[in-house]
């Protein structure tokens, strides 16, 4: 038996007046990118925020950053579209590594004891014998996981029977998830809320993301080696890390929901606020997490998928007394390999993070659901093969094949579908420098976008019909 399913694109990140064009296949304005949305029926749209980028202080938001996000997701109500909200990486006045510089290292000058310390964490190509390190450095260069990945030593949420303020972090997710509501739908003056929290009915989103990857982007992903290898292998920290993440997100969205649901209470105006009494004017902003990457162990940097929602869910529910219950948070992960594997049994690598929370999470859409849903926000087709034209487009035909087959499994009640929620296609142009050249990830459903071309009307690439078609029919 088939079911529904919500069908969802990711972008990237967009451009801005800051960064023009950087990114113009990521960005919703654009009359080519609306085009593919409607021709292929794709209800839902996820969009990226780079805290770091948007807060490059802790006092300042960079205005023309936050005008491109606000412009994006207007532009996606007024389409329709609903909305899932990432974000990912942290600010580096927030996480601890203002102090480290990262190569190039000049002749002359040597890499910091503190830079040298991140490394083991953030590469898994080890120094070659007898290399220094700042030719160590240099080799590595671009190789390095971002300083801007480091967990922040404080995620917390506040504390008040210890007095503390909560961190950096919880204030992010206060201001996203105040900024774009679903309250915002209703502009009810009766909430009397701060000015600029409510302002135009279309700038709402449908979930936030509060974490992307960190199984992959994160570091450190596990505590220091016990041997003196500083290379090898130590006891997994990052799930543990991410749990924090997951309570200070709660909290920071319980407190939201309250007061944006409530009003002052006529009789006590400066008491406790008061539920609104119509429901029909209730809204209730929602969660997901934690977006890992489907991928194995690798070294220090990259800790395996299952055994991360094992450790995370295992923490998760020991910290409850039983399964964690968040009736507002779905559990999401990101699935590239079954596509690219053709794997649409029961015993996918959806499924199995499903039977690892058995009994340990229960959340959107339905905490009576054992094993819970599963919000697959990333993933879908992907090229990763040869660069010549010819051998690209034999491999779109047989991705585009798996694509198609992958879809009508997961829309199935049972088997490979069973519980899942959403599926989502990275990118309909592929993110990408120059057309057929594979850039940073080359996932889209069409060619690489031509540059200054097709903003206000067809798109300016569509070159790759199998993988496309195969979205079109799902």
């Amino acid at each position: 038996m088939s079911k529904t399913i919500r069908k969802c694109v990711g972008m990237g990140t967009f451009d801005t007046p800051a960064t023009p064009a950087a990114n113009p296949e990521s960005d919703i304005r654009r009359k080519d990118v609306q085009f593919f949305f409607k021709d292929s029926g794709t209800p839902w749209v996820r969009f990226f925020v780079e805290w770091d980028v948007f807060q490059p202080t802790p006092t300042t938001v960079d205005n023309r950053q936050l005008a491109a996000l606000d412009g994006n997701i207007i532009t996606a109500r007024q389409r329709g579209l609903n909305v899932v909200l990432c974000t990912y990486l942290f600010p580096r006045w927030a996480n601890e590594t203002q102090g480290i510089q990262d190569p190039p290292y000049k002749k002359g000058t040597q890499p910091s004891n503190q830079a040298q310390a991140t490394w083991p964490d953030r590469t898994s190509k080890r120094p070659k014998p007898h290399e220094g390190p700042r030719t160590y450095g240099n080799r590595i260069g671009m190789g390095f996981r971002q300083l801007e990945g480091r967990f922040p030593d404080d995620l917390s949420a506040p504390d008040p029977a210890h007095g503390t303020q909560g961190s950096a972090y919880y204030s992010w997710l206060l201001f996203l998830l105040a900024r774009y509501h679903p309250v915002n739908q209703f502009l009810d003056p009766a909430r009397q809320v701060p000015v600029g929290v409510l302002a135009p009915a279309q700038r709402y989103i449908d979930f936030l993301e509060f974490v992307n990857e960190p199984n992959l982007i994160y570091w450190p992903q596990q505590a220091p080696s016990t041997t003196k290898d500083r290379y090898a292998r130590g006891p997994d920290t990052a799930p543990s890390r991410v749990a924090e993440m997951f309570t200070t997100a709660k909290a920071a969205n319980d407190l939201v929901n309250g007061y944006l649901n409530s009003i002052p209470d006529p009789n006590n105006p400066n008491g406790p606020r008061i539920p609104i009494a119509d429901r029909a004017k209730q809204a209730f902003s929602k969660l997901l997490g934690p977006a890992l990457s489907d991928q194995g162990d690798k070294a220090r940097v990259v800790t395996d998928y299952l055994r991360f929602t094992d450790e995370l869910s295992t923490t998760l529910a020991t910290h409850s007394n039983g399964p964690y219950v968040d009736p507002t948070c779905g559990w999401s992960h990101h699935n590239y390999g079954d596509v690219a594997d053709g794997a649409f049994g029961p015993d996918n690598r959806g499924q199995r993070v499903r039977a690892t929370l058995t009994g340990r999470f229960a959340g959107y859409p339905n905490i009576a659901a054992s094993p819970p849903g599963l919000w697959l926000t990333e993933g879908g087709y992907h090229r990763n093969g040869p660069k010549a034209e010819e051998a690209s487009r034999a491999l779109d035909k047989v991705q585009g094949q798996k694509l198609e087959a992958a879809i009508k499994a997961l829309k199935s009640n049972t088997g490979a579908g069973a519980g899942i929620e959403m599926f989502t296609q990275f990118l309909f142009y592929t993110k990408g420098p120059k057309e057929y050249k594979i850039g940073a990830y080359d996932s889209g459903l069409c060619r690489g976008l031509a540059r200054g071309t097709g903003s206000v009307g067809k798109p300016s690439s569509y070159e790759r019909p199998e993988p496309y078609r195969a979205w079109k029919k799902f």
